[in-house]
Protein backbone atom coordinates (compact mmCIF):
# COMPACT_ATOMS: atom_id res chain seq x y z
CA UNK A 1 0.00 0.00 0.00
CA UNK A 2 1.29 3.47 -0.93
CA UNK A 3 1.54 5.91 1.94
CA UNK A 4 -0.39 9.17 1.80
CA UNK A 5 2.87 11.10 2.28
CA UNK A 6 4.38 9.48 -0.83
CA UNK A 7 1.20 10.18 -2.80
CA UNK A 8 1.34 13.88 -1.79
CA UNK A 9 5.01 14.08 -2.82
CA UNK A 10 4.30 12.49 -6.20
CA UNK A 11 1.27 14.74 -6.71
CA UNK A 12 3.27 17.85 -5.80
CA UNK A 13 6.07 16.79 -8.20
CA UNK A 14 3.56 16.24 -11.00
CA UNK A 15 1.92 19.63 -10.47
CA UNK A 16 5.36 21.23 -10.48
CA UNK A 17 6.29 19.47 -13.74
CA UNK A 18 3.03 20.52 -15.40
CA UNK A 19 3.49 24.14 -14.26
CA UNK A 20 7.07 24.11 -15.60
CA UNK A 21 5.86 22.79 -18.97
CA UNK A 22 3.28 25.58 -19.23
CA UNK A 23 5.90 28.17 -18.25
CA UNK A 24 8.28 26.89 -20.98
CA UNK A 25 5.52 26.86 -23.59
CA UNK A 26 4.46 30.37 -22.59
CA UNK A 27 8.07 31.55 -22.78
CA UNK A 28 8.49 30.03 -26.25
CA UNK A 29 5.25 31.63 -27.42
CA UNK A 30 6.38 35.02 -26.10
CA UNK A 31 9.65 34.71 -28.06
CA UNK A 32 7.82 34.24 -31.37
CA UNK A 33 7.89 37.05 -33.91
CA UNK A 34 4.58 37.90 -35.55
CA UNK A 35 4.69 40.20 -38.54
CA UNK A 36 2.75 41.15 -41.64
CA UNK A 37 3.55 38.83 -44.52
CA UNK A 38 3.62 39.69 -48.20
CA UNK A 39 4.75 37.74 -51.24
CA UNK A 40 4.63 38.41 -54.97
CA UNK A 41 5.42 35.53 -57.35
CA UNK A 42 5.38 34.80 -61.03
CA UNK A 43 4.39 31.18 -61.59
CA UNK A 44 4.32 28.92 -64.63
CA UNK A 45 1.91 25.99 -64.50
CA UNK A 46 1.77 22.65 -66.32
CA UNK A 47 -1.65 21.10 -66.90
CA UNK A 48 -2.33 17.39 -67.30
CA UNK A 49 -4.78 14.61 -66.49
CA UNK A 50 -3.80 12.54 -63.46
CA UNK A 51 -5.25 9.88 -61.21
CA UNK A 52 -6.59 11.40 -58.02
CA UNK A 53 -7.75 14.63 -59.72
CA UNK A 54 -11.39 14.86 -60.76
CA UNK A 55 -10.51 17.81 -62.99
CA UNK A 56 -7.11 19.00 -64.19
CA UNK A 57 -3.86 18.13 -62.43
CA UNK A 58 -1.69 21.23 -62.08
CA UNK A 59 1.99 21.36 -61.14
CA UNK A 60 3.84 24.65 -60.97
CA UNK A 61 7.15 26.39 -60.36
CA UNK A 62 7.86 30.03 -59.81
CA UNK A 63 10.01 32.71 -58.26
CA UNK A 64 9.18 35.74 -56.21
CA UNK A 65 10.05 38.29 -53.61
CA UNK A 66 8.87 38.79 -50.05
CA UNK A 67 9.97 41.63 -47.74
CA UNK A 68 10.05 39.06 -44.92
CA UNK A 69 11.69 36.09 -46.72
CA UNK A 70 13.69 37.79 -49.46
CA UNK A 71 13.99 36.06 -52.83
CA UNK A 72 12.10 32.76 -52.94
CA UNK A 73 11.56 29.86 -55.32
CA UNK A 74 8.35 27.89 -55.09
CA UNK A 75 6.82 24.74 -56.44
CA UNK A 76 3.69 22.77 -55.78
CA UNK A 77 0.56 21.18 -57.11
CA UNK A 78 -3.23 21.21 -56.98
CA UNK A 79 -6.28 19.92 -58.81
CA UNK A 80 -8.40 22.42 -60.71
CA UNK A 81 -12.06 21.89 -61.57
CA UNK A 82 -13.81 24.04 -64.19
CA UNK A 83 -17.58 24.64 -63.91
CA UNK A 84 -20.21 25.36 -66.56
CA UNK A 85 -19.98 29.16 -66.05
CA UNK A 86 -16.25 29.25 -66.87
CA UNK A 87 -15.06 29.50 -63.26
CA UNK A 88 -12.27 27.25 -62.01
CA UNK A 89 -11.83 26.07 -58.42
CA UNK A 90 -8.79 24.67 -56.68
CA UNK A 91 -10.13 23.63 -53.26
CA UNK A 92 -6.83 22.28 -51.94
CA UNK A 93 -3.22 22.68 -53.00
CA UNK A 94 0.27 22.71 -51.54
CA UNK A 95 3.38 24.77 -52.20
CA UNK A 96 6.90 24.71 -50.82
CA UNK A 97 8.72 28.03 -50.72
CA UNK A 98 12.52 27.98 -50.51
CA UNK A 99 14.55 31.03 -49.48
CA UNK A 100 18.02 31.91 -50.78
CA UNK A 101 19.41 30.66 -47.42
CA UNK A 102 17.77 27.25 -47.96
CA UNK A 103 14.95 27.65 -45.43
CA UNK A 104 11.72 25.99 -46.56
CA UNK A 105 8.12 26.89 -45.79
CA UNK A 106 5.18 24.60 -46.58
CA UNK A 107 1.92 26.30 -47.49
CA UNK A 108 -1.60 25.00 -48.11
CA UNK A 109 -3.96 27.05 -50.25
CA UNK A 110 -7.40 27.12 -51.84
CA UNK A 111 -8.60 29.52 -54.51
CA UNK A 112 -11.09 30.25 -57.29
CA UNK A 113 -10.51 31.71 -60.73
CA UNK A 114 -13.19 33.79 -62.42
CA UNK A 115 -13.06 35.06 -66.00
CA UNK A 116 -12.42 38.79 -66.42
CA UNK A 117 -13.85 41.06 -69.13
CA UNK A 118 -10.71 40.35 -71.20
CA UNK A 119 -10.54 36.59 -71.89
CA UNK A 120 -8.49 34.46 -71.44
CA UNK A 121 -7.43 36.42 -68.32
CA UNK A 122 -8.80 35.11 -65.01
CA UNK A 123 -8.90 36.78 -61.61
CA UNK A 124 -7.68 34.63 -58.72
CA UNK A 125 -8.75 34.94 -55.09
CA UNK A 126 -8.44 32.61 -52.14
CA UNK A 127 -6.63 31.84 -48.91
CA UNK A 128 -3.35 30.35 -47.73
CA UNK A 129 -2.09 28.81 -44.50
CA UNK A 130 1.56 28.24 -43.53
CA UNK A 131 1.80 24.77 -42.03
CA UNK A 132 5.46 24.29 -41.20
CA UNK A 133 8.97 25.39 -42.03
CA UNK A 134 12.66 24.67 -41.54
CA UNK A 135 15.69 26.74 -40.64
CA UNK A 136 15.11 30.28 -39.41
CA UNK A 137 11.34 29.83 -39.75
CA UNK A 138 11.02 26.49 -37.93
CA UNK A 139 7.55 26.17 -36.35
CA UNK A 140 6.26 28.99 -38.54
CA UNK A 141 2.56 29.58 -38.90
CA UNK A 142 0.45 32.16 -40.65
CA UNK A 143 -2.51 32.75 -42.90
CA UNK A 144 -3.96 35.27 -45.25
CA UNK A 145 -5.31 35.99 -48.71
CA UNK A 146 -4.02 35.17 -52.19
CA UNK A 147 -5.05 37.09 -55.28
CA UNK A 148 -3.80 37.72 -58.76
CA UNK A 149 -4.26 37.30 -62.50
CA UNK A 150 -3.61 34.41 -64.84
CA UNK A 151 -3.99 33.74 -68.53
CA UNK A 152 -5.80 30.40 -68.97
CA UNK A 153 -6.77 28.55 -72.14
CA UNK A 154 -8.16 25.18 -71.06
CA UNK A 155 -9.15 24.21 -74.61
CA UNK A 156 -5.47 24.33 -75.59
CA UNK A 157 -4.24 22.99 -72.23
CA UNK A 158 -2.27 26.18 -71.58
CA UNK A 159 -1.92 28.29 -68.50
CA UNK A 160 0.27 31.13 -67.32
CA UNK A 161 1.97 33.11 -66.46
CA UNK A 162 0.27 33.54 -63.10
CA UNK A 163 1.03 36.72 -61.16
CA UNK A 164 0.25 35.85 -57.54
CA UNK A 165 0.15 38.04 -54.44
CA UNK A 166 -0.19 36.81 -50.88
CA UNK A 167 -0.88 39.06 -47.92
CA UNK A 168 -1.44 38.07 -44.30
CA UNK A 169 0.57 37.23 -41.18
CA UNK A 170 3.68 35.22 -40.36
CA UNK A 171 4.66 33.98 -36.89
CA UNK A 172 7.97 32.23 -36.23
Amino acid sequence: MISSTLMRQVGTAMIGAIASTFAIQSSLAQNRTTTDFELMMTIQESLSQAAGCTGIAVTFKGAGLSPQLGVVDGEGSHCATPDSQGNISAPEGTMTLKTAAGDEMRVRFAFHLTPTATPPVYQIWGTYQIDSATGRYVNASGRGLVYGLEQVNLAQGQSGPLILHAKGTLSY
